[in-house]
This record gives C-alpha cells, structure tokens and sequence, in this order.
C-alpha cells in the first residue's frame, strides 16, 4: 500500500498476508497510515520491521519476532502474539471492555526488557504459550486473567505486580507470582513448584504440583491435590482441602480451617482457633492459643499438639495414632452425631494438662475407650469428668496407665479398668454405678491413696490388686465384690 494509506484486513478469507520484507504505510504528519485488523482476521509480521501510524487489532496480529514496530498509537482488542524481544513505539493501548477481552500472548519469553522495550507494564489478559522460560522482576499490572500453558518456567516475581483477574495454569515447570492485589482465583494443574505470594485475598485450586508455597496477609482459601511439600502462611485466615500431599505447614496469626486426607508429616500453627479433619496422615504437630476442634485424626505415627490457651480442645471422632501428644488445660470429646455413642482413642495417650472429659452438649455420647497406654503428668490436679458417661481404661495388662505427680479424680458412671496402672500420687475415683477393675489390671501406688468415695449405689467388682506402700491407705465406701483367680501373674494383693 502507498504511504498514508488506511489498510483494513477483512475477517471470513481464505488466507491472511504474512509481510516478507519490511513494511512502513506512514508515521508521520504527512503520512498516517493505519492499519486495521477485523475481528477473527489475522496479520503475521513474520519478524520484519512495521511502521504505521496507528494500529487497530480486533482480530489475531502476530508481531513474529519483529525487530521493530514504530506506530504512535497501538491498540489491541482481541489478540496480539509476541515473541518478546520485539521493540514496540507509541502508545501501547488494551481494550476497554469491563471485564477484558484482549489478550497479549507471549510465545517466546516474557522477560524485564519485554516490560522495556516491549508492551510495558500494562495488559488486560496475559497468555503464556512460550518455548522458553519466562522471567519478569519488573512491576506488571493485569486487569484480567493469566493463562500459562507452558512446560517451562514462568516467573513474575515483584511484590507491586497487581493482578486481578483468575490465573489458570496447564503444564507448567516452575511458576512464581507475586501481586500485592487479592488473587480472585487461581486454578494450576501439572506444575513442579508453585509459589504464590500477595497482600490480598487468595483462592486458590491446584492439581498435581511438586512444592506449593502460598502466603498471603489476608485470607487464603486453597484446594491442592497431588502435591509433595505443601505450605500456606497468612497473617489471616486459612481455609484448605489438602488431598495426597507428602508434607502439609500451614502457619498463620489467624484461624484456620483444614481437611487433609492422606499426607506424610502436617505441621499446623495458628494464634486462633483451629478446626482440623484428618484422614490417613503419618505425624501431626498442631500448635496454637485459642479453640481448638479435632474432628477426624487417622495418623500412623505421633499426633503432638500443644495449646497454651485455657479453651478446651475439643475432640469430635475417634483417633487413631501411635501416640496422642497433648499440652493443654483440657481435653473434650463432644458429638452431636445420633448413630455414634462411643469414641475410641486407638493410642498411646500422654497428657499435661488438667481436665479430660465430654461436653454436657453431647447426650448421644455415652461412652470414651483409651485403648491403649496413658500418662498423666503436670503440677495440678486432674480430673476425668464423664459424669453420668462410661469410660474404659486400656484394653488389657499389657497396657500401663502412670499418673506423676499429683493426685487424679475420676468420675463416671461407670468405670471398667483394664490396664496395669502407676501412680506417684493418690486416685479416687467417684463411680455412679460401676467401677470394675479386671484381672491382672494390678494398681500399685508409691505414693499416695487409692479413694472410692461415691453413694452407696455404686458398686465395685474387683480381680485386679491395688497395692498402696507404707501408710497409705485403701478407702472403699460401697461393698466390694471379688472375682475371677487373681489373675495369671500374681494373686490379687489388696494393701
């Protein structure tokens, strides 16, 4: 076309130009050449050099590795593809459609000098289709959505970057956004490590990821399946349904909310209040200071969690773990379920804290199983408060129940005893109905008194020993009935 000429390129045709060599229609006063793209209409550069005055783009323009484009005005309404290394002059202008349309696609690499030299800093939607990585530490701003369908890595890592819209992701190497705006949406599938930061809200789905690192000042809501290192910090709440990951932190000075089915280690750290549901994970360490609300653990290995706030944790299914760590005033089982009327603690229990025992909100719960070990330690005295509730203690002899330090109440409705127990200071226990205490279950004190104090309607049946040292004494107040042959290890001592 001659110079100052208005080029329009029409939609619906069987073949679009591709330039071979380079090509000016005029960027001047005397010369203002336009050209025009209709939409669904497509114009490739093919890496040559373009001048015009100013360029339209409703349809698919292809910059090609263009070594320049000199234009004083560039506005792009649907798609423009860049390589990345182009030099592009003029005003660079997106659509204004409230959300966008247009899109920059970059199928080279997205770099500090694309931000330079290239488009600059602004874009409505941003796509990644690029053979190499992508690496951008200079501040973009997005108002729409980022697509990255790439193998390699795509980086954008200021902390002033402002993205608005919703971030997809399929098949990515490493990937790394930073945005000091709330992250609306995000849905990553096929990635290696995924790192996320920003000053605003994240909502957040990914799928089959190496290691996610999330952290954000406000919430964070995030669903990952398939991940190996998996870590979520926020200085507000956090929200997260974590399936199949290796390693699960989440820290926060918030709440948080958590469901985790099947991972290795969990390390949970929050200021408030925690609710937490856990299904076949290997070792659990859960800290904070306010509420905290158990509702499934299923671990193979230890579950430690230390509470320094006076709330009680409250437990609300069975758990099932090597052992159950617990550093808190209170332990509390509470169930609102009607099918369910007992718990189990299917291992080791180790306790230093004051009071454990089920909610008056639970009336469908009527029973609590240790089935295996307890130690009870601290410097105050304990409580098992089941009131009109059955408690079990231990499975067999093989079991061992120690009590250090200072004395323990226990009061039930009624109390079977299975275990072998130790205790350095006194036991009463107050049972409304039965206390039982079983073959071989031998009670033996170093120090202190065993107490049974409760109304005369209780009754107690005996097979295993209690045996108390020097002064100390056995109170029985209800009538004692003896059974069974003493046991296999020792004839039942009394005193």
């Amino acid at each position: 076309p001659g110079l100052g000429t208005i080029v329009e390129i029409p939609k619906e045709k069987l073949n679009y130009p591709v330039l071979e060599s380079e090509t000016s229609i005029g960027n001047t006063e005397e010369y203002k050449g336009i050209i025009k793209i209709d939409s669904e209409a497509e114009l490739n550069l093919n890496g040559n050099n373009f001048t015009a005055s100013e360029i339209i783009n409703n349809g698919e323009l292809d910059f090609a590795a263009a070594v320049k484009v000199d234009s004083k005005k560039i506005t792009n309404n649907n798609i423009l593809r860049l390589k990345g290394n182009e030099e592009i002059l003029g005003e660079k202008l997106n659509d204004s459609q409230i959300p966008p349309v247009s899109v920059i696609e970059y199928y080279g690499a997205f770099t500090d000098v694309s931000v330079q030299k290239g488009w600059g800093n602004k874009y409505a939607n941003l796509k990644f289709s690029n053979a190499n990585d992508s690496d951008v530490t200079q501040p973009i701003i997005i108002t729409g959505n980022i697509d990255i369908s790439t193998e390699k890595n795509v980086k954008i890592s200021s902390e002033e970057n402002e993205i608005k819209g919703i971030i997809t992701v399929n098949k990515v190497n490493d990937i790394v956004i930073k945005t000091k705006s709330p992250i609306e949406n995000a849905n990553i599938i096929l990635a290696n490590d995924v790192e996320i930061t920003n000053t605003g809200t994240q909502n957040l789905k990914i799928e089959k990821a190496n290691d996610v690192i999330l952290s954000s000042t406000q919430k964070i809501v995030a669903d990952v399946k398939e991940a190996n290192n998996v870590i979520l910090s926020s200085t507000q709440k956090i929200v997260a349904d974590i399936k199949e990951a290796n390693n699960v932190t989440t820290n926060n000075q918030d709440s948080q909310e958590i469901k985790i089915l099947k991972a290795n280690d969990v390390l949970m750290t929050a200021e408030k209040n925690i609710l937490s549901v856990m299904q076949e994970v290997g070792s659990v360490s859960i800290s904070n200071e306010e509420k905290l609300t158990v509702t499934v653990v299923n671990a193979l290995n230890d579950v430690i969690i230390t509470n320094t706030g006076m709330q009680p944790i409250t437990i609300e299914k069975d758990i099932t773990c090597s052992t159950l760590n617990i550093d808190a005033h209170d332990i509390e089982f509470s169930n609102e379920d009607t099918n369910v009327t007992e718990y189990n603690v299917n291992g080791n229990l180790i306790f230093n804290g004051k009071t454990i025992g089920i909610s008056q909100s639970s009336q469908n719960l009527t029973k609590v199983n240790f089935t295996k070990n307890i130690e009870i330690n601290g410097t105050e005295e304990k409580n098992f408060e089941f009131a009109e509730k059955n408690l079990v203690i231990g499975t067999s002899k093989e079991n061992v129940f120690n009590l250090e330090n200072e004395k323990l109440t226990i009061n039930a409705k009624e109390l079977i005893w299975n275990s072998k127990g130790n205790f350095s200071n006194s036991l009463q226990i107050n049972n409304s109905e039965l206390f039982k205490l079983n073959e071989d279950a031998d009670l033996t004190f170093t120090n202190g008194d065993f107490l049974q104090t409760q109304s005369a309607l209780g009754k107690i049946i005996l097979a295993g020993g209690i045996i108390t040292s020097d002064n100390n004494k056995i109170y029985l107040k209800n009538d004692v009935e003896l059974f069974g042959d003493g046991g296999s290890d020792n004839l039942m001592i009394l005193g």
